[in-house]
């Protein structure tokens, strides 16, 4: 049986660790978890995590995205630590499946992100798309006849 292909946005396969902070009342209050980023778009991000988290449930997840704050503007270019902050995001978690060694992959949607954030971040994976494509021999990926 075929699926079919729901996500909007190319993934950016991308190696990093990230910040993860369910949101809870009051705020701050919930433990943060170091997790490693798989994989990032536009859209959202996916990880690997030691523990589970709950289908639906809102994180803050903040990504230090190596470089991604060169392709910033306005206020967030201005600023003096622009270089040492992550890219901050409200998610929800869209998906959460056992992995190996007990490990848990999780889809996290991204729902708010500070516009000159996700200004920068979407300049930043347009910028790694091309020079990943331009990096490819000409005509790969290309079908061919037998």
């Amino acid at each position: 049986m075929e699926t079919k292909e729901r996500r909007r946005h190319a993934r950016l396969l991308r190696s990093a660790t990230i910040t993860c902070q369910p949101v809870t009342y009051p705020l701050g209050r919930a433990a943060e978890s170091q997790v490693r980023m798989l994989d990032v778009s536009e859209g959202g991000v996916r990880l690997d995590a030691p523990t589970p988290f709950d289908l639906g449930s809102l994180l803050q997840v903040a990504l230090l995205l190596d470089g991604w704050n060169r392709h910033a503007t306005g206020r967030l270019r201005r600023d003096d630590d622009a270089g040492t902050k992550p890219l901050t995001a409200l998610g929800r978690v869209a998906r959460c499946e056992p992995a190996e060694a007990g490990r848990y992959e999780v889809g996290v949607q991204f729902l708010d992100i500070w516009d000159e954030h996700w200004q920068a971040m979407r300049r930043y994976l347009q910028g790694a798309a091309t020079r990943l494509q331009a990096s490819q021999p000409e005509g790969f990926g290309d079908e061919q006849d037998a």
